[in-house]
C-alpha cells in the first residue's frame, strides 16, 4: 500500500523488486525465471524437506543394496531396495512392483 510507511527502506538485502497490483507483473515473472535458471540444471531441485529425507534415505539404501548385491545377499539386497523404493513411493504415482522388477531384469545385468 503506497499509504504505508516504507518498512523495508533500511534492509540490507537490495534484491527487492517494486510492484503494483495494478501494473503489468512482466518484471516478477523475468526476475523469477532469472532466479529459477540460475540452478545447475543437472542437479536436482527437491522443495520439500519430507522429498529431501525420502530421497536421502532411498539413495543411502540403494548405496547398502548395491554392496549387497555383490555379496549375493540378495534378501537383504531385496530388502534395501524395497525400502528405497517404498520410500520414493510415497512421493511418485502408484506403481506395480512387477514393473520395476521387470525394468530392472530387463535392461540391467542382476544376479551374474
Amino acid at each position: 500500500k503506497s499509504d504505508l510507511e516504507n518498512v523495508f527502506k533500511n534492509t540490507q538485502n537490495k534484491n527487492f523488486i517494486k510492484l503494483s497490483a495494478q501494473k503489468d507483473i512482466t518484471l516478477l515473472k523475468e526476475e523469477l525465471q532469472n532466479y529459477l535458471n540460475s540452478f545447475d540444471s543437472e542437479g536436482i531441485m527437491v522443495s520439500s524437506l519430507d522429498l529431501i529425507n525420502a530421497c536421502k534415505i532411498s539413495s543411502e539404501a540403494i548405496f547398502r543394496a548395491k554392496g549387497l548385491l555383490e555379496e549375493s545377499s540378495l534378501e537383504l539386497f531385496a530388502f534395501e531396495l524395497n525400502l528405497a523404493i517404498n520410500e520414493l513411493a510415497r512421493f511418485t504415482k502408484d506403481f506395480q512392483r512387477d514393473e520395476i522388477l521387470d525394468e530392472m531384469f530387463g535392461n540391467f545385468c542382476l544376479g551374474k
